[in-house]
């Protein structure tokens, strides 16, 4: 953050013709992406991230509108009621860090674990099967196994579906560099492990809701070990159709399995 500057937007008419001249070569999902998309419109006038959002989902063919990633805390109540539209893709990206109030405080992140399930029950309420997946940092300095623990227990009761698990790495120059209290690599791999195996119980007790039920799939390619076509769902469930023949950007409706 202290190398690359403000936040910096690009003009929302900017954004909508380009999405416009996707769809219109075929693209039919696309993916807002950026360092931080929760900032968008901070230096704009009368914009925001859910504005812009709402703008994009107008667009008369767009299929799909997917975001990338965004921060539990700059999620807008109107942005979760926009995961009633159709076109707006059933899974968010929501960064977590850490399951522990006192490991949190010591990144300097601006919440607390009680604020971030609010909000996780937030978006459930309204969307429930939505698909939630996160960052998690294990190994932060000085992190005991109590404060990993919290973090484990944490994550369940939220109800994440998936997890990217990253141990932590000192950075020249980070206050966290300087931090005592480094955790050995042996028991960040150790902490990451667990996790990485909480993470594929998680994802399976969501997949498995949805066999043997009807799914719509964006065609993106074919695989040629598999000898079938793959694409994913609006909640991120990556599907394969036996045979050849879809074209990319194919929209089929297919029962899923596993």
């Amino acid at each position: 953050p202290y190398r690359r500057g403000k936040a910096r937007s690009r003009g929302k008419e900017i954004i909508i013709q380009e999405a416009k001249q996707l769809v219109a070569q075929g693209y039919k999902e696309i993916v807002l992406t950026g360092i931080n998309v929760s900032f968008y419109g901070q230096d704009l006038q009368n914009e925001t991230f859910t504005s812009l959002v709402n703008s994009l989902l107008d667009i008369d063919g767009l299929y799909r509108l997917r975001i990338s990633s965004i921060e539990d805390s700059e999620i807008e109540d109107g942005l979760i009621e926009l995961l009633n539209r159709k076109n707006l893709a059933k899974h968010l990206h929501i960064p977590l860090q850490s399951g522990s109030d006192t490991v949190l405080k010591r990144m300097n992140r601006k919440y607390t674990c009680a604020q971030f399930y609010e909000k996780i029950q937030h978006i459930k309420t309204v969307c429930p099967d939505v698909c939630l997946t996160t960052d998690v940092i294990v190994g932060f300095p000085d992190e005991s196994d109590e404060e990993f623990n919290q973090t484990y227990e944490f994550i369940k009761k939220c109800g994440f579906n998936m997890l990217h698990v990253f141990p932590y790495s000192p950075r020249e120059g980070t206050p966290a560099a300087k931090m005592k209290g480094q955790i050995s690599p042996e028991v960040k791999k150790m902490r990451c492990l667990k996790l990485i195996e909480l993470s594929n119980e998680l994802w399976d007790e969501y997949t498995n809701k949805f066999i043997g039920k009807e799914v719509e799939v964006l065609i993106e390619g074919y695989d040629k070990e598999k000898k079938a076509n793959f694409g994913h769902t609006s909640n991120y469930l990556e599907v394969y159709i036996p045979g050849e023949g879809l074209k990319p950007g194919s929209i089929i409706k297919t029962v899923y399995k596993k």
